[in-house]
């Protein structure tokens, strides 16, 4: 009798579902828990793309109105208000700028979000095609360097890919963002840490003659953002020699460094160059800008960003170079950033050629 009890027990355990040992039914009910944080995740990063985007924009618009802010300050005799911009463009000089870099990971988290994480790339192309690794340099014994960086676009988000991966180095911008823009300078030394200059005759000169390496430039200048052009490759080289000059007679060695998509973040209208050049001449941007369709002002969303650096050009140092060597190392520069281009991967099996102008 007690084993027709056990029997009959274990029959009624075999036949009751072992709700402990099954696997959960697959039914789909974790996806919307899933959905719901990538959908949070993304909205996120396009509100920061948004602040990050708006930031630079306010920057450059600062930088740009307060002269004119100044002159109707004066012109209306609001001295309390000339008394503190005085105060704020005198501040840069007066005391050296803490670089802080509170916002810089935001800001680049920012611009990767706004253009896809997957779309903005930093390429080393340091080492030349099919050469073998070299040995550590010896201490001290590591040569300056002046990055080139091309091209200018309209909003050269390519120079804060670069500045992402290389934090060392000084980007030397033009005199009037540097010594006239005060709050530009706060918001990319102070806000962002940044390492600044400017490209001044006189300020290269204090930079290079104490060995200040590495250094970046935009050679190509506002004339380059001038003739940015969507879905053209364009620099503007033939007839800028001047920071070849300047690396032959302080010994520094030129990188080339090219942004590919940077012209494609937005568009601008061509034509009518001699007028628009001649206001580059006077240090003023001659751009006509359109980017993403809801903020005009904004580089478009979507568009694949890589900036490579090449190797570098090794320069001799020539304290007095002639025009013929001047030339003939400008020339130089131009085939070496001519080879790293063609070494740029490019989407659709369709290469852009490298316009020189």
């Amino acid at each position: 009798r007690g084993a027709t009890s056990a029997s009959a027990v274990q029959a009624e355990v075999a036949e009751a579902p072992c709700c402990v040992l099954e696997p959960p039914a697959c039914d789909g009910s974790a996806a919307p828990a899933r959905q719901d944080k990538s959908f949070l995740l993304r909205a996120a990063g396009t509100l920061a793309g948004v602040v990050s985007c708006g930031f630079f924009l306010v920057a450059w618009t600062a930088a740009l109105a307060m002269p004119f802010v100044f002159v109707g300050a004066c012109v209306m005799q609001q001295w309390e208000l000339v008394g503190g911009m005085v105060g704020l463009y005198a501040l840069p000089h007066l005391l050296p700028l803490p670089r802080l870099g509170l916002g810089r990971g935001f800001v680049f988290w920012g611009f990767r979000s706004w253009l896809g994480e997957a779309n903005y790339e930093f390429l080393d192309l340091s080492r030349p095609a099919g050469a073998e690794p070299e040995a550590e340099p010896a201490p001290g014994a590591e040569r300056k360097r002046l990055l080139c960086f091309h091209p200018h676009g309209i909003v050269s988000m390519g120079v804060f890919t670069l500045l992402n991966a290389k934090p060392e180095v000084r980007i030397l911008s033009s005199p009037f963002l540097y010594h006239y823009a005060p709050i530009f300078r706060l918001a990319f030394e102070t806000v962002m840490g940044f390492k600044m200059g400017s490209v001044a005759p006189g300020d290269l000169h204090i930079y290079m003659n104490k060995g200040d390496s590495p250094l970046m430039m935009v050679p190509g200048g506002f004339h380059e953002a001038t003739i940015t052009c969507a879905g053209k490759e364009r620099v503007f080289l033939k007839n800028r020699r001047g920071f070849v000059k300047y690396a032959l007679r302080y010994g520094y060695d030129l990188v080339p460094i090219y942004a590919l998509g940077e012209n494609d973040l937005i568009d601008n209208k061509q034509g009518g160059w001699s007028w628009r050049f001649w206001l580059n001449n006077l240090s003023l941007p001659a751009v006509a800008p359109w980017g993403h369709w809801l903020f005009p002002l904004f580089p478009r969303r979507g568009v694949r960003l890589v900036v490579a650096m090449g190797p570098p050009l090794e320069m001799p140092h020539i304290r007095n170079p002639t025009k013929e060597e001047v030339e003939f190392h400008h020339a130089r520069y131009i085939e070496a950033l001519q080879a790293m281009y063609e070494r740029i991967p490019q989407e659709g099996g369709q290469r852009r050629p490298l316009e020189l102008w």
